[in-house]
C-alpha cells in the first residue's frame, strides 16, 4: 500500500482530533454531561462589522437561537417579553426538567454564553434605554404622590436616577416597583 509509519501516525491523529470534535448525537449542541461548549449553527453577531447596528430584531432572533440551544440540551425557555423598565434585555427563565439546577444552570450559561450575549452587549450600546410609556407615566404618578418631583421628560431610569434627589431613590425603586405590580402583575424585572 505504500503507506509509511510516518503517514499511518499523521492519518490516526488527524481521526483522532477530529473525533473529538463531534457529539454522539452530531448536532454540536450540548447534552446533559457535555463539557463542551456549545457550537453556534449560524454565525454570531460577533463577526459582524462594527458599523452594522444591532436592531430588535438581531436580538429576537438570537434568543431563538437560544432557545434552539436549550431545547436540543432539554431545557424549556420561557420568554416574559422585553423588561419594561428598560427595554435593555427580553425577561427569559428556563425549566430544567430531570436534570440538577447546577447542569440546568451550565447548560443554560453555555448557550447563553454563544448564542444571546454577543448579541445582548452590542444590543445594549446600539440602542438607548428607554421605559414603557405605561409604566413610566404609572412611575411618574407615584412620585408625584410622594412630592417628588420630575420633569416629565426623563425617558430610561438612568434619567429617572438623575432626575430624583439621591436620599430618594429607595422612594423610587419602591414607585418602580409598585408600578411594575399595578402595570405588569407582578412581572420580574429589576430597576438600578
Amino acid at each position: 500500500m505504500g503507506l509509511t509509519i510516518r503517514s499511518v501516525v499523521v492519518l490516526v491523529a488527524l481521526l483522532s482530533g477530529l473525533a473529538g470534535c463531534s457529539t454522539a448525537t452530531g448536532s454540536g449542541q450540548p447534552r446533559v454531561g457535555d463539557t463542551q461548549s456549545p457550537t453556534p449553527s449560524v454565525a454570531t453577531d460577533t463577526a459582524s462589522p462594527p458599523s452594522k447596528k444591532v436592531t430588535t430584531a438581531d436580538y429576537e432572533a438570537a434568543v431563538s437561537s437560544l432557545e434552539t440551544c436549550l431545547k436540543q440540551a432539554g431545557l424549556e425557555l420561557f420568554n416574559d417579553g422585553w423588561d419594561p423598565v428598560d427595554n435593555e434585555r427580553m425577561l427569559l427563565r428556563y425549566k430544567a426538567a430531570g436534570m440538577s439546577f447546577e447542569q440546568g444552570d451550565d447548560i443554560y450559561h453555555r448557550c447563553a454564553v454563544t448564542y444571546l450575549e454577543p448579541v445582548e452587549n452590542r444590543y445594549n450600546q446600539d440602542n438607548k434605554s428607554h421605559m414603557e410609556p405605561a409604566l413610566m407615566t404609572a412611575v411618574q404618578a407615584c412620585l408625584k404622590n410622594k412630592k417628588i418631583s420630575v420633569s416629565g421628560r426623563e425617558d430610561n431610569p438612568t434619567d429617572l436616577l438623575a432626575a430624583v434627589p439621591a436620599n430618594r431613590h429607595q422612594d423610587l425603586r419602591d414607585c418602580v416597583r409598585v408600578s411594575v405590580k399595578k402595570v405588569y402583575n407582578d412581572l420580574a424585572t429589576s430597576f438600578p
